[in-house]
C-alpha cells in the first residue's frame, strides 16, 4: 500500500552468490539499472543526493508494447541491507515502487525484491500489438509485472555473479 492507496504487489526471492554489501551498492546506483531491468530502455538527468535517499533520475521504460517516460525517487537506503524507489509515469496513474532487501547468508545473499504498480487507464482493456487490438484485463497486467520481476531478478544474479568471478 503507498499513500493509502491498495496496489497489486509482486515478491521475488532468489539466492545470489555475491555478498549483500555489493548487492545493494550495485542495485542503488541508477546507472547500473539499464543491466537487469529488461524494459527499461533509458535512464538520464541522476541528480545525486548525501545519504541517497532523495536521489532521482528520469527513465524511459517499454510497457505493454508502450513508451512510458517519468521520473524515480529514492525513498528507501539502509546500508548492506535495503534499496527503493518510487517511480512515477507520464500517463496519469502510473507509478510504482521497487524494493531490494538483502539478507546475507550461507556466502552469498537472499535478495527480495518487492514490486507495487498501478497501471493507468490508458494501458488496460486493449494494447496494439504489431498491429493488432489485443485485449488485456487486470490478470494479465500482474502475470506480465511478475514476468518481469522475475527476469529481472535472474537478470540481476547473473551479472552480480559473473561480476563476482572478475573481483
Amino acid at each position: 500500500m503507498y499513500n493509502n492507496i491498495r496496489m497489486p504487489q509482486i515478491k521475488i526471492i532468489t539466492h545470489i552468490n555475491v555478498p549483500s554489501k555489493k548487492v545493494i551498492d550495485f542495485v542503488a546506483d541508477p546507472e547500473n539499472h539499464q543491466q537487469f531491468f529488461p524494459t527499461l530502455k533509458s535512464i538520464q538527468n541522476i541528480k545525486r543526493v548525501s545519504g541517497i535517499v532523495g536521489t532521482t533520475w528520469d527513465w524511459v521504460f517499454i510497457n505493454l508494447g508502450e513508451e512510458v517516460v517519468g521520473t524515480a525517487k529514492v525513498d528507501m537506503y539502509v546500508e548492506e541491507e535495503v534499496f527503493s524507489f518510487r517511480a512515477k509515469g507520464n500517463y496519469a496513474g502510473y507509478e510504482g515502487g521497487y524494493k531490494f532487501v538483502a539478507k546475507q547468508e550461507n556466502g552469498g545473499c537472499e535478495l527480495e525484491l518487492d514490486v507495487d504498480y498501478q497501471t493507468p487507464e490508458a494501458l488496460k482493456g486493449k494494447i496494439l500489438s504489431k498491429g493488432r487490438v489485443i485485449e488485456v484485463d487486470e490478470n494479465d497486467i500482474h502475470r506480465l509485472t511478475e514476468a518481469e520481476a522475475t527476469i529481472t531478478m535472474r537478470i540481476l544474479r547473473s551479472v552480480l555473479e559473473d561480476e563476482g568471478k572478475k573481483v
